[in-house]
């Protein structure tokens, strides 16, 4: 019998294995990535959520310590044999019409610096604030899907190429059905992104949704962007070897990953404003992924109802599932291993709306 199975192959389902496993447990992850790809392999890897006094504290919370999580990562893969993951600590300069009192309340309760330089004089930000957040990283996602992999590899994880089909819940565990058969563990972890809904009741199923987001990319020589650049209209992420990442189309209840000429059109133009350097430039290249979306204003992590602890969720995560990835597999599973109680889930439980609580 395995212990644990966890179903969902991106950031966070290859995160709550490995915390599990770090525990003792023998984890099989269940990925099924060739039909359905996780968001983190689409996603621009930004870690701080965009614009992040908007967010409550629920989410902040778990944002707070996600570089120096990422970069004991990316160590830990480098000894298990991955190339380099490619985290930069860049700062981030955003322009938003958010006013700089309430920024600097936001900033005050977090204890974190936030400059505010102004009001923009360019036209392309139409006069906006602009602020300047230091120490903010990005990751490149599709570097550290493969990073986190050789991780599990190493730790003992056995990873399978099928999908979780169904599951029913005995005195002797979880029955998971997959694609290819009948696995049996003491839990179960669904951590399958915008399709989890599929296995909650329908009352809370209701709350969430795929969102369909497009990006594209551009390569230039490297340094010639130094920052990581925001605004309403989006963003532009700097890689190390001059690769420009920039994000991001929204598309709530789509499930496609359709490129379309539309969507590049806009981040198009969203480059040209934040990177004036690429006008006149070809894209590299364009891609799709599907969030799983959510209307709660905090991620869902709690056991399923009516499971007896033997299945848990871990999903909802949105739009900032990379940079609450690290805190939110821990959470879980020190929940799950009985280190913290159930109560210190409290803002990510079924019973509770998220935290709308914005400090």
């Amino acid at each position: 019998m395995a212990d644990v199975v966890v179903a969902g192959g991106g950031v966070i389902g290859m995160l709550c294995a490995l915390e599990l496993t770090r525990r003792g447990a023998q984890v099989t992850l269940l990925d099924n990535g060739d039909y359905f790809p996780p968001a983190s392999s689409a996603a621009g890897g930004i870690l701080s959520p965009l614009f992040p006094w908007r967010y409550p504290r629920a989410v902040n919370h778990l944002c707070r310590d996600a570089l120096s999580a990422y970069l004991q990562l990316a160590e830990q893969a480098r000894v298990a044999g991955s190339d380099d993951i490619d985290i930069m600590t860049t700062g981030l300069r955003a322009w938003c019409s958010d006013a700089p009192e309430r920024v600097a309340d936001w900033a005050s309760s977090v204890q974190l610096a936030v400059e505010h330089i102004g009001t923009a004089q360019d036209a392309a930000q139409d006069g906006a604030h602009e602020y300047w957040l230091e120490g903010v990283g990005s990751v490149r996602c599709s570097r550290l899907l493969k990073g986190l992999s050789a991780l599990l590899v190493a730790s003992g994880v056995t990873l399978r190429s099928t999908a979780l089909t169904g599951f029913s819940v005995s005195e002797r565990g979880v029955d998971c059905q997959t694609t290819s058969g009948v696995l049996v563990a003491s839990q179960l972890v669904l951590a399958n992104g915008w399709q989890l809904h599929k296995w909650l009741p329908s009352q809370y199923a209701a709350s969430l949704f795929p969102a369909k987001g497009e990006m594209l990319a551009y390569q230039l020589a490297p340094g010639a962007l130094a920052e990581i650049r925001l605004s309403e209209r989006g963003y532009v992420i700097p890689r190390r070897d001059g690769l420009v990442v920039v994000g991001s189309t929204l598309e709530p209840g789509v499930s496609d990953t359709t490129q379309t000429a539309v969507a590049c059109q806009r981040l198009e133009q969203t480059a040209h404003a934040l990177l004036p350097a690429l006008r006149g430039a070809a894209p590299a290249f364009q891609w799709a992924g599907v969030r799983p979306g959510t209307e709660r204003p905090a991620p869902l992590m709690d056991q399923l109802p009516d499971t007896d602890g033997k299945v848990w969720v871990c999903g909802g995560h949105y739009r900032n599932g990379i940079v609450m990835a690290p805190a939110s597999a821990r959470l879980l599973v020190q929940v799950m291993t009985g280190e913290l109680e159930r109560s210190a889930m409290a803002d990510y439980s079924f019973s509770s709306p998220g935290s709308s609580d914005n400090f």
